[in-house]
């Protein structure tokens, strides 16, 4: 089974999921917690939209803590694709890659990947500790709740 592995050298990793909520984590190359969001869309989204919401927020996260070469990683194929052919398109999600694209010049190198969902586990947990009445929340240390799949991430060998 596939697992979670750390970005290059100099880089920071920023796994992203959705539920009915988008949950991000940063993390380095040592795998250590560099910092989680969660932010409740209360609609009844659809899959595609949530995933890049949650792309948006995960890059909107990174700036907002400085970091400069950004790997993103997605367990949705079809954001990937969508993502290559850039934000002049007929999608759905436009506005929302639109937005996005603007945020890639704040980063030096940035990297959209699509990985398996089971090396999301940490960033699917954070989605699901925001609810309609408690709409955002932010860690700057690992929760309880993702200590342990941090943990074993860290010291995992799997591959991508």
């Amino acid at each position: 089974m596939p697992v979670w592995q750390p970005p290059q050298e100099g880089s920071i990793k920023c796994n992203t999921d959705r539920a009915l909520a988008t949950g991000v984590v940063l993390r380095d190359v040592a795998g250590n917690f560099g910092g989680g969001r969660a932010q409740c869309y209360p609609h009844g989204l659809e899959a595609l939209t949530m995933e890049a919401l949650a792309l948006r927020d995960g890059m909107a996260f990174a700036r907002d803590r400085g970091v400069q070469r950004l790997y993103l990683k997605t367990d949705s194929q079809e954001l990937v694709k969508l993502w290559k052919v850039g934000a002049n398109q007929r999608s759905r999600i436009t506005p929302i890659i639109r937005e996005a694209w603007e945020l890639c010049s704040l980063f030096s190198d940035l990297k959209l990947m699509y990985s398996s969902r089971s090396c999301n586990q940490v960033a699917h947990t954070l989605a699901k500790q925001v609810s309609v009445d408690n709409r955002m929340e932010e860690w700057h240390s690992a929760p309880s709740c993702v200590i342990n799949l941090v943990t074993v991430d860290s010291n995992s060998d799997g591959v991508i």
